[in-house]
Protein backbone atom coordinates (compact mmCIF):
# COMPACT_ATOMS: atom_id res chain seq x y z
CA UNK A 1 0.00 0.00 0.00
CA UNK A 2 2.48 2.21 0.80
CA UNK A 3 4.35 1.28 -2.56
CA UNK A 4 0.64 2.12 -4.28
CA UNK A 5 0.62 5.60 -2.48
CA UNK A 6 4.22 6.30 -3.69
CA UNK A 7 3.57 5.02 -7.38
CA UNK A 8 0.58 7.38 -7.28
CA UNK A 9 2.70 10.68 -6.30
CA UNK A 10 5.00 9.14 -8.70
CA UNK A 11 2.31 9.15 -11.38
CA UNK A 12 0.97 12.66 -9.95
CA UNK A 13 4.16 14.10 -10.71
CA UNK A 14 4.55 12.63 -14.26
CA UNK A 15 1.30 13.80 -15.12
CA UNK A 16 1.59 17.23 -13.54
CA UNK A 17 5.39 17.67 -15.17
CA UNK A 18 3.82 16.27 -18.31
CA UNK A 19 1.13 19.11 -18.09
CA UNK A 20 3.48 21.53 -17.45
CA UNK A 21 5.98 20.96 -20.51
CA UNK A 22 2.45 20.84 -22.80
CA UNK A 23 1.36 24.28 -21.26
CA UNK A 24 4.65 25.69 -21.91
CA UNK A 25 5.45 24.59 -24.94
CA UNK A 26 1.62 24.87 -26.57
CA UNK A 27 0.14 27.40 -23.95
CA UNK A 28 2.30 29.61 -22.53
CA UNK A 29 3.78 31.94 -25.53
CA UNK A 30 0.42 32.56 -27.06
CA UNK A 31 -1.28 33.59 -23.58
CA UNK A 32 2.39 35.39 -22.98
CA UNK A 33 1.37 37.66 -26.66
CA UNK A 34 -2.45 37.74 -25.39
CA UNK A 35 -1.26 39.24 -21.70
CA UNK A 36 1.34 41.20 -23.90
CA UNK A 37 -1.71 42.78 -25.99
CA UNK A 38 -3.75 43.49 -23.64
CA UNK A 39 -1.34 45.39 -21.62
CA UNK A 40 -0.80 47.14 -24.49
CA UNK A 41 -4.17 48.06 -25.14
CA UNK A 42 -4.85 48.54 -21.43
CA UNK A 43 -2.10 51.14 -21.81
CA UNK A 44 -3.42 52.82 -24.65
CA UNK A 45 -7.01 52.43 -23.26
CA UNK A 46 -5.42 54.66 -20.15
CA UNK A 47 -3.88 57.21 -22.23
CA UNK A 48 -7.28 57.49 -24.18
CA UNK A 49 -8.69 58.10 -21.10
CA UNK A 50 -5.93 61.10 -19.92
CA UNK A 51 -6.86 62.44 -23.23
CA UNK A 52 -10.54 62.76 -22.93
CA UNK A 53 -9.69 63.89 -19.35
CA UNK A 54 -7.73 66.73 -20.71
CA UNK A 55 -10.00 67.69 -23.62
CA UNK A 56 -13.06 67.46 -21.36
CA UNK A 57 -11.45 69.75 -19.28
CA UNK A 58 -10.42 72.02 -22.28
CA UNK A 59 -14.08 72.13 -23.20
CA UNK A 60 -15.15 73.05 -19.72
CA UNK A 61 -12.78 75.98 -19.46
CA UNK A 62 -14.05 76.65 -23.16
CA UNK A 63 -17.70 76.33 -22.15
CA UNK A 64 -17.01 78.68 -18.92
CA UNK A 65 -14.73 81.00 -21.08
CA UNK A 66 -18.15 81.11 -23.53
CA UNK A 67 -19.91 81.77 -20.35
CA UNK A 68 -18.48 84.16 -19.30
CA UNK A 69 -18.35 86.21 -22.64
CA UNK A 70 -22.05 85.73 -22.86
CA UNK A 71 -23.07 87.58 -19.48
CA UNK A 72 -20.54 90.40 -20.30
CA UNK A 73 -22.62 90.71 -23.97
CA UNK A 74 -25.81 90.26 -22.45
CA UNK A 75 -24.32 92.89 -19.87
CA UNK A 76 -23.22 95.25 -23.25
CA UNK A 77 -26.41 95.27 -24.46
CA UNK A 78 -28.88 95.55 -21.56
CA UNK A 79 -26.62 98.73 -21.00
CA UNK A 80 -26.95 99.79 -24.65
CA UNK A 81 -30.49 99.11 -24.42
CA UNK A 82 -30.62 101.07 -21.31
CA UNK A 83 -28.69 104.58 -23.05
CA UNK A 84 -30.88 103.84 -26.09
CA UNK A 85 -33.90 104.05 -24.00
CA UNK A 86 -32.96 106.71 -22.11
CA UNK A 87 -31.43 108.84 -26.03
CA UNK A 88 -35.08 108.57 -27.10
CA UNK A 89 -37.12 109.60 -23.88
CA UNK A 90 -34.18 112.91 -24.30
CA UNK A 91 -35.00 113.20 -28.04
CA UNK A 92 -38.87 112.89 -27.50
CA UNK A 93 -38.78 115.73 -24.62
CA UNK A 94 -36.27 118.21 -27.21
CA UNK A 95 -39.07 117.35 -29.93
CA UNK A 96 -41.63 118.16 -27.71
CA UNK A 97 -40.30 120.88 -26.60
CA UNK A 98 -39.05 122.19 -30.17
CA UNK A 99 -42.39 121.48 -31.59
CA UNK A 100 -43.86 123.52 -28.75
CA UNK A 101 -41.42 126.66 -29.49
CA UNK A 102 -42.26 126.22 -33.24
CA UNK A 103 -45.93 126.45 -32.34
CA UNK A 104 -45.68 129.59 -30.40
CA UNK A 105 -43.06 131.07 -33.07
CA UNK A 106 -45.90 130.34 -35.13
CA UNK A 107 -48.82 132.20 -33.05
CA UNK A 108 -46.37 134.98 -32.50
CA UNK A 109 -45.66 135.56 -36.56
CA UNK A 110 -49.36 134.94 -36.43
CA UNK A 111 -50.07 138.08 -34.32
CA UNK A 112 -47.40 139.79 -35.99
CA UNK A 113 -48.90 139.30 -39.35
CA UNK A 114 -52.35 140.59 -37.94
CA UNK A 115 -50.66 143.80 -36.65
CA UNK A 116 -48.88 144.31 -39.97
CA UNK A 117 -52.49 143.99 -41.72
CA UNK A 118 -54.45 146.30 -39.65
CA UNK A 119 -51.19 148.62 -39.80
CA UNK A 120 -51.01 148.43 -43.74
CA UNK A 121 -54.32 147.65 -44.51
CA UNK A 122 -57.23 148.39 -42.24
CA UNK A 123 -55.74 151.33 -39.90
CA UNK A 124 -55.95 153.43 -43.46
CA UNK A 125 -59.15 152.36 -44.68
CA UNK A 126 -60.48 153.34 -40.87
CA UNK A 127 -59.14 156.50 -40.58
CA UNK A 128 -59.58 157.18 -44.16
CA UNK A 129 -63.29 156.52 -43.42
CA UNK A 130 -63.22 158.44 -40.28
CA UNK A 131 -61.87 161.48 -41.70
CA UNK A 132 -64.54 161.39 -44.28
CA UNK A 133 -67.11 160.84 -41.92
CA UNK A 134 -65.87 164.06 -39.55
CA UNK A 135 -65.73 166.28 -42.83
CA UNK A 136 -68.91 165.81 -43.80
CA UNK A 137 -70.08 165.71 -40.14
CA UNK A 138 -68.48 168.96 -39.97
CA UNK A 139 -68.78 170.37 -42.65
CA UNK A 140 -72.03 172.28 -42.09
CA UNK A 141 -71.00 175.84 -39.73
CA UNK A 142 -74.00 175.00 -37.83
CA UNK A 143 -72.24 171.80 -36.48
CA UNK A 144 -69.04 173.10 -36.10
CA UNK A 145 -70.13 175.95 -33.72
CA UNK A 146 -71.77 173.22 -31.96
CA UNK A 147 -69.18 170.91 -31.85
CA UNK A 148 -66.63 173.67 -30.34
CA UNK A 149 -69.45 174.71 -27.83
CA UNK A 150 -69.64 171.72 -26.60
CA UNK A 151 -65.94 171.05 -26.24
CA UNK A 152 -65.28 174.00 -24.27
CA UNK A 153 -68.23 173.74 -22.10
CA UNK A 154 -66.84 170.04 -21.19
CA UNK A 155 -63.49 171.54 -20.48
CA UNK A 156 -62.36 173.00 -17.05
CA UNK A 157 -61.81 176.60 -16.88
CA UNK A 158 -58.23 177.76 -16.07
CA UNK A 159 -58.42 181.16 -13.91
CA UNK A 160 -56.01 183.66 -14.73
Amino acid sequence: MMIDGIFALLNFGILIGFCLYIFRKYAAEPLRSYITMEQVTLTNTQRKYEQLLKQEQTLLRAGQHQLEMYQDLSRKVAAWSAALHQHNVLRTREKTILQEHIQQRLQEQMLNLEHHIICKEVLPRALEQATHQLIEQFNNQHQQDLYTKQTLTMLPKVNK
